[in-house]
């Protein structure tokens, strides 16, 4: 199974993608592929030039791909270029985020189903899915009409995505298209205060998983928490200086065994 990242940086040769540095991203990317070459045959990283210049200059350990240079999206959509990069491949992959960090084989998760993720997030509990809903279904019923099911109040956090069944990514990619066309009509849509990005490619794939009964499996669930398995520096958690310190230990600690 391939180990899969990607990264768009929008034309922004500064584009830190949340962490506090360009240092701080690459560093946590590379301490991320070194782990998952542990565990994966072989890891392909899509990004742009910007990306192919940085893959180079902090030495991943993984064949790069070329293909967002041309990305004709809203920056607001920064999660479509996900959504292409896991389309692009032709075999199982499973692709992780570049705050996401594996300690041990997750392959007993992943085998054996349609798809793995991080987690469920319940809309009960992660309210900000609710609100960007309900913000959608006041500017525009119809879209709200074709986006919820109120037997999916819930979605999969795609820190990782682990995909078995490849033939499902044309659907994802498609209805997320569609659903950014649709949403680009709405006047000061791009502005919404929400999480349309989650519902991008968290929620389309809850919803395509549901309506085709496929199989998915979750690393966490509520009854059960290894936090062994992995890290996930989302949020603020990765504008640490103690965490990002822990980061670079580590790579060096890697470094000096080979």
């Amino acid at each position: 199974m391939i180990a899969l990242y990607s990264l768009w940086n929008m034309g922004d040769a500064d584009n830190a993608a949340g962490f506090n540095s360009v240092d701080d991203l690459m560093s946590t990317i590379k301490l991320s592929m070194l782990q998952s070459r542990k565990y994966f045959s072989r890891i392909v990283f899509v990004t742009d030039t910007i990306g192919a210049e940085r893959a180079k200059e902090y030495s991943l350990p993984c064949t790069v791909v070329v293909a967002f240079d041309e990305l004709d999206i809203k920056p607001t959509y920064w999660a479509f270029a996900k959504l292409i990069a896991m389309s692009m491949m032709k075999e199982p992959f499973a692709h992780i985020d570049n705050d996401f960090i594996f300690w041990q084989d997750p392959h007993l998760y992943i085998s054996g189903f349609d798809f793995c993720f991080q987690t469920v997030e319940h809309f009960s509990l992660y309210r900000y899915y609710s609100e960007t809903l309900d913000e959608i279904r006041q500017r525009s019923p119809a879209l709200y009409t074709r986006i919820y099911d109120r037997h999916v109040a819930y979605a999969y956090n795609c820190g990782l995505v682990a995909c078995n069944n490849i033939e499902v990514l044309d659907e994802w990619l498609e209805r997320a298209l569609c659903f950014i066309e649709e949403a680009d009509t709405i006047a000061g849509f791009s502005s919404l205060k929400g999480c349309f990005n989650h519902l991008l490619e968290q929620y389309i794939i809850a919803l395509i998983i549901h309506e085709q009964g496929l199989r998915a499996n979750v690393l966490l669930t509520e009854f059960d928490r290894n936090t062994k398995l992995f890290t996930h520096l989302w949020g603020g958690t990765k504008r640490n200086d103690i965490h990002m310190q822990g980061v670079k230990r580590k790579i060096s600690s890697i470094a000096s065994l080979n």
